[in-house]
């Protein structure tokens, strides 16, 4: 009897990062295997590493923190009109201004996927993921990084 290759084969989840650029699917739909978050503060015109940490574990809630930050979240008016109800020109390229204070999160997947979500924190507010539009952060994401990296 002659066996296939693929008999006794897992599918692992889909590498699904790169292809979920709509507005409904889920930013990070696989589970994560690692995450490192940065902190970077202006020095003089250059963003000097302030902090830095990374985990392996507990990953689940920080993934569903991370799909609820980068969830463009649209309304819909009485008309049919849909608008934009969580967006910001934060660091849009139309806009100039000097970030002086940005967190960075970059995160694998178990399927080897590999994004960053960059958190702009000063003089304006926004997180931007894979190449988005702002969106206005939520307080609770806020408050995660500023536990991990306060000094």
């Amino acid at each position: 009897m002659i066996r296939s290759y693929t008999e006794n084969r897992t599918v692992p989840p889909a590498d699904g990062i790169a292809r979920n650029r709509g507005n409904s699917a889920p930013f990070l739909p696989s589970p994560l295997a690692a995450l490192t978050a940065c902190r970077y503060r202006a020095a003089g015109s250059h963003l000097v590493l302030r902090h830095g940490l990374t985990r392996r574990d507990g990953l689940e809630p920080l993934r569903a923190l991370l799909n609820t930050a980068t969830t463009v979240e649209v309304v819909t008016d009485a008309r049919g009109t849909e608008t934009f109800a969580n967006g910001t020109d934060c660091g849009d390229p139309g806009r100039v201004v000097q970030v002086t204070e940005l967190d960075t999160v970059w995160v694998a997947d178990v399927t080897g996927a590999v994004t960053e979500v960059r958190i702009r924190r000063a003089p304006c507010q926004a997180v931007h993921r894979a190449g988005r539009g702002g969106l206005v952060p939520k307080p609770e994401l806020l408050q995660r990084l500023d536990a991990w990296l306060s000094p």
